[in-house]
């Protein structure tokens, strides 16, 4: 495959992985917020549903963000040993060092957020 198709398609596909970052992000640090305040749209909600809010919603954005990560990682890697030139492979393989940096750390940080979320949860009982 030519080099500036793989430097395209590198290209293409770290604004995707910035934007599903950006989008889901977004999306699951408000859920959260609504896990902890027990407010959605105004209206105050039990706290079964914050419950159902954090095993059912959450946790699977956030599952669905690590796995992303992992999967632009490793689509960044094929790209990279498909380059001849050392630039475009260097470009690539920084992308896909982004992507696992991301899935690492933030697979590390989801840990005691979600025990604070399920702490919040427990005590709203």
């Amino acid at each position: 495959m030519p080099d500036l198709i793989i430097l395209a398609l590198t290209g293409a596909l770290f604004v995707s992985f910035g934007f599903l970052v950006y989008y889901s992000t977004s999306k699951y640090n408000s859920r959260g917020h609504e896990i902890v305040t027990g407010v959605v749209a105004g209206v105050p909600i039990s706290a079964q549903y914050r419950k159902i809010l954090l095993w059912v919603t959450w946790l699977p954005q956030v599952a669905a963000v690590l796995i992303g990560a992992l999967v632009f990682g490793a689509m960044f890697v094929v790209l990279a040993r498909q380059a001849a030139d050392a630039d475009v492979r260097t470009v690539a393989y920084l992308c896909a060092f982004s992507a696992a940096f991301l899935g690492v750390f933030s697979s590390v940080m989801v840990i005691p957020y979600a025990k604070l979320l399920a702490s919040v949860v427990r005590n709203a009982e």
